[in-house]
């Protein structure tokens, strides 16, 4: 089973990085991140990474 994790962000540049990592560090296998910018304030380039 596959499980979702939807991050709304709004003026998140200084947490976002934390807050991905956090998700990803979990040991379940299948898991799906999806971030939501409700501004400009998160870089593509910074999301791009991952």
């Amino acid at each position: 089973m596959k499980i979702s994790v939807i991050t709304a962000v709004y003026n998140a540049e200084d947490t976002i990085t934390d807050a991905i990592e956090s998700v990803l560090a979990q040991d379940y296998p299948d898991v799906e991140l999806v971030v939501i910018d409700g501004n400009t304030g998160v870089r593509h380039e910074l999301l791009s990474y991952w």
